[in-house]
């Protein structure tokens, strides 16, 4: 885990400094996590970088959880001091859901702009004539619990039991 953190911040820094050479000066970087955000910070050269929050409580917790760090460890704890460092430093915070919100364990200063933009689908549902009865349907992100693709799934079955079939 420090070993991936480390190299891909490091990576994408080098990257991101070729690439915002001669930007135009409008330019915004958004960051997906806080090793992105600590990135872009250093690589920016003054553009301003808002983060994505996509996580609830910590990285870390996402990292124990997995089994790939030990809870409470020393990498655990330097995770979130990191998020608490990085947080303090972006110019902005979206966040994709209120729950990461709320339960985000490094809390952002308060003069941070935030903004909850939820991913979400349109709440309007065709109707049956204006919708496939086969279609693809999409998820992309780990099989954790706290993505609860358990719902997902209630979801499929219960668009299958009215005739909508999804690959």
């Amino acid at each position: 885990v420090w070993w991936y953190r480390f190299w891909h911040r490091l990576y994408l820094q080098r990257a991101l400094r070729s690439r915002l050479r001669g930007a135009e000066p409008d330019t915004v970087v958004y960051a997906q996590c806080p090793v992105s955000a600590s990135a872009a910070l250093r690589a920016a050269r003054g553009a301003p970088v808002v983060m994505a929050v996509h996580y609830c409580r910590s990285q870390a917790d996402e990292w124990a959880l997995k089994g790939r760090i030990k809870r409470n460890g020393r990498l655990f704890r330097s995770i979130r001091r990191f998020e608490g460092r990085v947080l303090a430093e972006v110019d902005g915070l979206v966040f994709v859901s209120s729950a990461a919100r709320t339960s985000l364990q490094a809390k952002p200063p308060v003069d941070v702009p935030m903004a909850t933009i939820p991913n979400f689908i349109s709440a309007r549902v065709p109707s049956g004539d204006q919708m496939e009865r086969v279609a693809d349907l999409v998820s992309v992100g780990a099989l954790e619990e706290g993505k609860n693709h358990r719902f997902l799934f209630e979801v499929l079955a219960t668009a299958r039991r009215k005739g909508y079939h999804y690959s």
